[in-house]
């Protein structure tokens, strides 16, 4: 798993905010894979979630997933769930 840089990624819809992961399943997810991010504003606090999913992700395929607010007080985000099944 490793962050998007700023020239892989578009956020999606106009005032956002937004994140971007790569990540690879070694040994795939035959349903769907979930990712969740805990978001931060400027002091630290946890403030919401964002979340992205996919379907069903052959083993070693690389995923794009991207995470999106419209919370104008976020500073940072962490991922804080991967589900894989």
């Amino acid at each position: 798993m490793r962050w998007l840089n700023d020239k892989e990624l578009t956020c999606p819809y106009s005032g956002s905010s937004c994140w971007g992961l790569y990540v690879v399943a070694r040994d795939g997810c035959p349903q769907n894979l979930y990712v969740e991010l805990s978001i931060e504003d400027a002091a630290g606090t946890i403030i919401g979630m964002t979340n992205d999913a996919v379907g069903a992700v052959p083993p070693k395929k690389r995923v794009k997933m991207i995470f999106t607010t419209f919370d104008e007080s976020v500073h940072t985000a962490s991922v804080s769930k991967v589900s894989c099944y």
